[in-house]
């Protein structure tokens, strides 16, 4: 009995170019939504796992990075490493409020 045979290379290389794609497609969604910011938010994805690391300003952007995440073609599961700091601004508004 033969050991089966290895995929193709243009598979491996189909694979890479379509999380790649999806990278892009998730990072642009991102930046141009007004709610979340993109600058903040790294976005990797291996095999349409993307997954959001960095930092966003409450855990309502965070849902929504998911969100957008999740909702992007291709995007099969998004896994979030995103740590919640709220702004300095918001932190002080904050205060002020007691």
């Amino acid at each position: 009995s033969r050991a089966p045979a290895a995929p193709p290379a243009h598979d491996e290389f189909a694979t890479r170019f379509e999380d790649a794609a999806i990278t892009a497609r998730v990072k642009t969604r991102l930046l141009w939504n007004g709610s979340t910011e993109g600058l903040n938010i790294g976005v990797d994805t291996d095999d349409r796992v993307v997954v959001l690391s960095g930092h966003v300003g409450s855990s309502a952007e965070n849902a929504l990075a998911r969100l957008v995440a999740s909702s992007t073609a291709g995007v099969r599961r998004v896994v979030s490493e995103l740590e919640v700091r709220p702004s300095r601004t918001q932190v002080t508004a904050d205060a002020g409020k007691r």
